[in-house]
């Protein structure tokens, strides 16, 4: 299910310092995608997380069954929605957490050090 994996997500991000400044839409789907605001208070960052969801044979669809990725707007790393109980999610789950740890905190010291 989905919204399990949108949870496990959510976990990883809150245990890694990331609140999810819109929590009233966090299952919305407006146009086929689900859009989390969040915010990182340590290194100031902020970022959009889009849930893309894809009907059967390119349909439309509005049921969060159908997200098969998210992806960092504007900065790469992208999450596949793998089987939830899979190692292959778990790890994907990691990757991605720390991916983002590695771009934002590399963008917070070169911030520092240009202010400084």
């Amino acid at each position: 299910m989905s919204k399990g994996r949108m949870n496990d997500l959510l976990d990883a991000l809150e245990a890694d310092g990331w609140v999810l400044s819109n929590p009233a839409e966090i299952f919305v789907i407006e146009n086929e995608v689900v859009h989390w605001n969040l915010e990182h208070p340590p290194t100031r960052s902020k970022i959009w997380i889009d849930f893309h969801i894809f009907g059967e044979l390119g349909e439309k669809s509005d049921s969060l069954v159908d997200i098969h990725y998210c992806l960092v707007r504007n900065h790469g790393p992208k999450l596949y929605f793998e089987k939830r109980e899979s190692p292959k999610w778990r790890h994907s789950l990691m990757e991605f957490v720390s991916g983002l740890r590695a771009i934002f905190s590399c963008t917070h010291e070169s911030k520092d050090e240009t202010t400084e």
